[in-house]
């Protein structure tokens, strides 16, 4: 009988130390998987806004290339056409003066790189040697 009763004590005595254990340890998990999840959204934040200034970038260079200099071009080239005559079909409205004189160089193209020039008589674009 006392052996039974030292067993329960013992048992009792346990479950208070896990009960402690629990209460002093839970929080400090809790605090950290939340501090653990705002590092993880701020990373996630930080992500999206490298992503989107990475987008707009891209969008902006886009808008410069097409809308200033008419440069559209095509899904495939071909390969049965000459070069020259490839670039210049990239050319929206080239024949159309762009309200500016200026030039984009070094734009790459499959046929090497190009330079793209707005005069007050349109379009042009030529292989750079």
């Amino acid at each position: 009988m006392l052996l039974l009763v030292l067993l329960l004590v013992l048992l009792l005595v346990l479950l208070l130390v896990l009960l402690l254990v629990l209460l002093l340890v839970l929080p400090s998990c809790l605090y950290l998987a939340a501090a653990r999840a705002r590092a993880d959204a701020l990373c996630l934040s930080l992500s999206v806004l490298r992503s989107y200034i990475a987008i707009e970038g891209g969008s902006f260079f886009d808008a410069t290339l097409r809308g200033f200099f008419g440069y559209h071009a095509p899904v495939q080239w071909l390969g049965d056409k000459a070069a020259q005559e490839q670039l210049d079909a990239a050319l929206h409205n080239k024949d159309t003066p762009r309200g500016f004189i200026g030039s984009l160089r070094n734009l790459r193209t499959p046929f090497g790189l190009a330079t793209l020039n707005s005069t007050a008589a349109g379009l042009s674009i030529s292989l750079q040697k």
